[in-house]
């Protein structure tokens, strides 16, 4: 299991490149990145965390760090 340091800087390597390719929220998925590391360890997955939408590809890329298979790709391209 990773520590939450090293969820986070993977995280945020992700939304790095995400944001390189153009991808909207960018900034404001980092800025609440650490936040939504210790809400996801702290509320569990039992338990539902709202977040709004433009908030949702630090909560999904911290996922995918977490091992959840998440195809980040395609994320924030209209289909």
């Amino acid at each position: 299991m990773k520590s939450l340091d090293d969820l986070i800087e993977g995280a945020r390597t992700k939304l790095v490149e995400l944001g390189t390719k153009g991808h909207p929220y960018i900034a404001t998925s980092l800025s609440t990145l650490e936040i939504q590391a210790v809400l996801q360890q702290e509320i569990g997955e039992n338990d539902s965390l709202y977040l709004p939408a433009h908030h949702s590809p630090a909560y999904l890329v911290l996922l995918s760090e977490q091992g959840e298979a998440i195809d980040l790709r395609n994320l924030g391209k209209e289909e």
